[in-house]
């Protein structure tokens, strides 16, 4: 019977000992690179939404809150964006939904079990209104180009959700005069949002594309508030 030469055997163990430590090293290095990229790529997500990164949105002087919700209505120098924050646009949101929640309430609006309860109808409305007309108009500016950031486009339309809370105010004054209040304040806050939109964006067509929808979405929204919370 033949046999293996001690030299022969000899080589075939060192072969297969380099060839698993080969095997180790590069198993060692891909899992290394694997853990170091996941580790940056977790670290690149934590980071972008870290709170630190928004907390500068949310630190604004009264005085400045109150210039910036002036602007709603009269707008100055269109053609530089304002310096907006997060904070006037939420406490607008949540003042909003307060005075629409009550609004429901004393208008005597009545809510089957499936419909939910009326401060579940008003914070859906508000917030899916807040949330959807931004994404739109924010669509709508980058397809346009217009010169916004994604932040500032929903503190813009939260901010000028201020018209909002004085129709709802004037209608409990006015209940009868629902409509033409909605009309009125709608269309000059609706106005002053369609105008810095239109004064932002370089091509006079998407310029016109971009204002006509804000201007809508921001007015038959009103509208459809008035409607809804109208006394029965």
């Amino acid at each position: 019977k033949a046999t293996s030469p001690p030299s022969q055997k000899k080589t075939q163990d060192l072969n297969g000992t380099i060839t698993s430590m080969l095997g180790s090293s590069i198993t060692s290095h891909f899992t290394s690179h694997f853990i170091e990229t996941s580790r940056k790529t977790a670290s690149g997500i934590a980071e972008k939404a870290s709170v630190d990164r928004f907390r500068p949105y949310f630190e604004v002087e009264t005085k400045d809150f109150f210039s910036r919700l002036l602007q709603t209505v009269f707008p100055r120098n269109l053609r530089e964006a304002p310096e907006l924050d997060l904070y006037g646009a939420v406490l607008m949101v949540f003042t909003l939904l307060a005075l629409l929640h009550l609004r429901l309430k004393l208008g005597g609006v009545s809510l089957t079990s499936t419909e939910g309860t009326l401060i579940g109808t008003a914070m859906g409305l508000v917030l899916a209104y807040w949330i959807i007309a931004s994404c739109i108009i924010w669509f709508l500016s980058y397809l346009c180009q217009t010169s916004i950031a994604s932040v500032h486009v929903f503190a813009l339309v939260g901010y000028h959700m201020a018209g909002y809370c004085a129709a709802l105010l004037l209608t409990f004054l006015f209940p009868g005069g629902w409509f033409l209040i909605c009309i009125a304040l709608g269309s000059l806050t609706a106005a002053t949002l369609a105008i810095r939109l239109y004064a932002w964006t370089p091509q006079p067509t998407d310029a016109l594309l971009i204002s006509g929808v804000s201007f809508a979405i921001h007015l038959l929204f009103l509208v459809y508030l008035g409607w809804t919370s109208r006394s029965r």
